[in-house]
This record gives structure tokens, C-alpha cells and sequence, in this order.
């Protein structure tokens, strides 16, 4: 029985499908290294006085990891390399591991704005919506350089005060450090904006923004438009852009400088913040569509006084003449309506809108009134001229 065969009842089943081939080949390999290494000393017993061939040892590396040594003519390169790299690794440096360290205990997962405190019961006009983001943008980046950004500061003081390892070792460390706070920043406003934009798959968790259902002239309208309305579902994102930019890089805020024009660069990428802004577009467009709907039924449903078919209506019938008792019967045609327009709630909820109709409940009111004064006056005149007397000498 040959060694091969011997050898491969030994192999786990679970080796012998896949990796077959290749265990077949390394079990071959074994055998011809037996053989031969089995004939070689033989021969040396046969021959007592013929001294083996003696391989050279293989030169191995001082690092177990790179066995290769002696073998590559650019070894040597690589090692100076590997060396170089090492002594300009900034990350190597104990401030840098240090500011690494402050950076995920402080920032992980951190957000310039909390959106929870933007949900109803809270309710936003459209300008009140954008100066109250401002603000908090504005006192969370105070906080932020309170509970962070000094911190940060303060441990490359020791490195600006020190002065060691050379100028030029100083503005690597500060370029790094300068680095990795501007990475920080755009990572706390780009999870800020995922955050934003996450809120539109609950919609429930959005904040309401007041509009106005009017009545301009004989049109159902929104106030503001829907244009506006759009733009403050966008301006977080816009706003979120426009933070944190005038932050000084470390070593100018050592020196006290803080009158610099230098910032740290922590723009967010345009195609990040264009991505954020189609899907908020694509959003406000769909949760619009439910007061949209609301207007287009309350247009149909008075579209009598809104077509003008009404006002046609009420100077065709003054244009002729009519009993008393069709003129109070006209004016009491529109009762209904002014009941319904009574009845009707002015404050409707819908995700991430408040919408107020009683603007337009107004001006419908206000056209049927002026329809009613119409005939009114009209009666009025009628019997004033009925009943005027003629002037009795005295």
C-alpha cells in the first residue's frame, strides 16, 4: 500500500470535497519529500564516508512576521520605509491618541439638535420655525465648544508649550489635530442631517408647521405658499450647512488669534446635502398632498359663491322683479351654507402640517353676507320707495 493511500483515510470527511485537490496535492508533496529524504539516508549508510550535502540555513527576519527577508532586493527599501513611517505616524503621538479618545466619548454618536424637542405639542409658523433653529444651532454650537472643542484645546497645550521635537514636528501635530476636530465636526452635522431627514419616515415625529387655508379674492389658497412652506421643510438642512463654520484651528486659538480669518474646513459634501434635500423635497410633496386635498373639497363644495354663479345669479333676480316673499326666500337659500361654514372645525391636524381654515371661513361668509345685503338693500329700497309720501304744504 503506498504512503498516499495510507495517509488519506486519515483526512476528515469534511476536507476531502472542496479542498480534495488540494489535499491530495499537499499529500503527494509529503510522500516525494519522505522518499527522498528516506533515499538520501540510505545512502549516507551505505557510504559511510560520503558526508551529506548541507543546505544552507534560510536567513529569517528579526520580526517572525516577515519571513521574506534576505529573499526581496527591495527589503531593505521597505524596512527604512516602514521605519520612516513610524517616526511620522502622528497617531502614534500620546496627544493625538488622547484627542482620539475625548472624540468618541464626546461625539459618538452625537447630534448638533435634538429634533424630539421640535415635535407637537410645539407648533412653528414658518419664520418662527427658522429663527428658532437658528438659535438653537447657534447655542448648541456653544455648548459644543464648552463641552468639547476647550478640552481638545487644552491637550495639545502641553505639545505648544513644550516646543519639542521642532517646529516643523509642531505643524505636523497641529495639522493633525486640525484634522481630526474637522472630521468630528462634519460627522456631528452630518448625522444632525440623516437625523432630519430619518423624521420623514415618521412622520408622526416631524414638526408642525402652521398654514392658513385663505380665500384670495374667489380662490382657495395657502398662506404661506406652498413655495415657502418647501423652503422652511428645507432650511434645517441649509442651516445645518452654515454651522460650525467659523471654527479656529488649534494652535490660533492657543495664540489667542481669535480675531483670524483661518478656520478649520468642515464643509459637509454638496452631494451629501443635495441627496438630503431631494428627499425632503420628495416628502413635503407627498404629506402636502392631504391639505391639498382638503382645499380642492371645500372649493367644490362652495363652488356656487366661488365661480361667481351665485353673484350672477343674485343680479339676474334683481334685474327683474320678484314678490316679497321670493326675495326673503333667495336670502334664505343661503342658510345652509352659513350653517355649514358655522359648524365647520377651523383647526385640522395633519403630519407635519396645523392647517387653519379660519381665514377661509371669513371670506366665504363674507361673500354670502355681501350676496344677502344685496337683496337686502334691494327690498329695502323697494319699500322705501313704495311708501314715500309726498310733501303736504304747511
Amino acid at each position: 500500500m503506498s504512503g498516499s493511500a495510507s495517509i488519506k483515510p486519515l483526512i476528515p470527511s469534511r476536507l476531502s470535497g472542496r479542498y480534495g485537490p488540494a489535499v491530495a496535492a499537499l499529500v503527494d508533496e509529503v510522500r516525494q519529500e519522505f522518499t527522498t529524504r528516506l533515499r538520501q539516508d540510505l545512502v549516507v549508510r551505505t557510504v559511510p564516508d560520503l558526508e551529506p550535502a548541507v543546505e544552507p540555513p534560510v536567513p529569517r527576519a528579526k520580526d517572525a512576521e516577515l519571513p521574506w527577508v534576505g529573499f526581496s532586493p527591495w527589503f531593505e527599501s521597505f524596512a527604512e520605509a516602514r521605519q520612516r513611517i513610524g517616526r511620522h505616524l502622528m497617531l502614534t503621538r500620546p496627544s493625538l491618541q488622547a484627542a482620539l479618545r475625548l472624540c468618541r466619548t464626546t461625539l459618538l454618536d452625537t447630534t448638533l439638535l435634538d429634533w424630539t424637542q421640535f415635535r407637537f405639542p410645539r407648533q412653528f409658523s414658518v419664520d418662527s420655525w427658522k429663527e428658532t433653529l437658528v438659535q438653537q444651532c447657534e447655542s448648541e454650537q456653544v455648548r459644543l465648544d464648552r463641552a468639547w472643542y476647550r478640552q481638545l484645546v487644552d491637550i495639545f497645550n502641553s505639545v505648544a508649550s513644550a516646543g519639542g521635537g521642532g517646529r516643523r514636528a509642531q505643524q505636523r501635530i497641529f495639522l493633525c489635530a486640525n484634522t481630526l476636530a474637522a472630521n468630528e465636526l462634519r460627522a456631528v452635522l452630518m448625522r444632525t442631517v440623516t437625523a432630519y431627514v430619518q423624521l420623514f419616515e415618521q412622520p408622526s415625529m416631524l414638526p408642525l408647521l402652521e398654514v392658513d387655508l385663505i380665500l384670495d379674492g374667489h380662490t382657495v389658497t395657502f398662506y404661506p405658499p406652498y413655495a415657502e412652506i418647501e423652503e422652511a421643510a428645507l432650511f434645517p438642512i441649509d442651516q445645518l450647512a452654515a454651522s460650525l463654520q467659523q471654527t479656529l484651528p488649534i494652535e490660533v486659538f492657543l495664540r489667542g488669534d481669535e480675531a483670524s480669518s483661518r478656520y478649520l474646513t468642515v464643509d459637509i459634501p454638496e452631494v451629501f446635502l443635495e441627496h438630503a434635500r431631494q428627499t425632503v423635497r420628495r416628502h413635503v410633496r407627498h404629506l402636502f398632498k392631504a391639505p391639498l386635498r382638503q382645499s380642492h373639497q371645500l372649493a367644490a363644495t362652495y363652488n356656487i359663491l366661488l365661480s361667481g354663479e351665485a353673484s350672477a345669479g343674485v343680479d339676474q333676480f334683481l334685474s327683474e322683479e320678484h314678490p316679497f316673499e321670493e326675495q326673503t326666500a333667495l336670502v334664505a337659500s343661503f342658510e345652509p351654507l352659513l350653517h355649514s361654514l358655522a359648524g365647520m372645525e377651523t383647526i385640522e391636524y395633519f403630519d407635519m402640517f396645523r392647517l387653519d381654515r379660519d381665514e377661509f371661513v371669513r371670506g366665504v361668509t363674507q361673500l354670502i353676507t355681501d350676496l344677502k345685503n344685496r337683496i337686502l338693500n334691494d327690498i329695502l329700497q323697494f319699500h322705501r320707495s313704495e311708501n314715500k309720501l309726498p310733501k303736504v304744504p304747511l
